[in-house]
């Protein structure tokens, strides 16, 4: 057989690789839209991408790490609007833009809910069980779209230093894992703040999410000055 052959067969069977492992991502993220991280199981994942157990364990080792890649996935996609939306603000000379910035997560918190709750697990259940190796390319990977982003931020809100971008969207990541746990408390919880007097205890994620981002943003203003 031809040299040209072999490698031609080599490229369709790795292209057949790549679309069953986009196939089990997207089969574990359509059970994630339903389900809890609890409740969706590898088993399941295989069953709705057509696969045996075992051939999941092939292109993920972990549950964790399976999840691991789709959460890099959606932050891609939460990057690409990002980035989208502040190069369109920083052509419109608009310096200082708040109210801007806000209007920007309030639509990135509403068309990602999916990612919102990947966030609240990322650190307590997803990274647990990963390789150092898929760790290392998961920080890499946000790393280069938390710099990016940054620099664009920059460009939107004069106030903010050198560096300060990216530490800024750290500090909104950090938003919005607190706000994800607060509002979204186990069941005994749930009961326990509908009783009289724990009003207090009952939070609205985008309310109080916006809110407090606001507040960061006229504070980083008002240091700055």
């Amino acid at each position: 057989m031809e040299w040209s052959t072999i490698s031609k067969k080599r490229a369709v069977s790795d292209e057949q690789k790549k679309e069953r492992r986009e196939k089990i991502l997207g089969e574990a993220l359509k059970l994630y839209e339903k389900f809890s991280y609890k409740s969706v199981s590898i088993s399941d994942i295989a069953k709705n991408s057509g696969v045996a157990k075992g051939t999941v364990f092939l292109y993920f080792k972990t549950k964790e790490e399976l999840f691991a890649y789709l959460t890099m996935q959606q932050i891609d996609k939460w990057f690409n609007v990002l980035d989208f939306e502040l190069e369109r603000l920083k052509k419109g000379r608009k310096k200082n833009s708040k109210d801007q910035i806000i209007k920007i997560h309030k639509k990135l918190i509403e068309s990602h809910p999916v990612l919102l709750r990947l966030f609240a697990i990322l650190n307590t259940t997803i990274e647990q069980n990963i390789s150092e190796n898929v760790a290392l390319e998961f920080k890499e990977r946000v790393a280069g779209r938390l710099f990016q982003a940054g620099n664009h931020l920059e460009g939107c809100l004069s106030f903010l230093k050198t560096g300060g971008g990216s530490k800024l969207i750290l500090k909104i990541y950090a938003l919005i894992i607190g706000f994800q746990h607060l509002s979204d408390p186990a069941p005994v919880f749930s009961r326990v703040i509908k009783k009289k007097q724990m009003e207090i205890f009952t939070i609205d994620f985008s309310d109080w999410f916006l809110e407090t981002l606001e507040d960061l943003l006229i504070g980083l203003e008002s240091k700055s000055t």
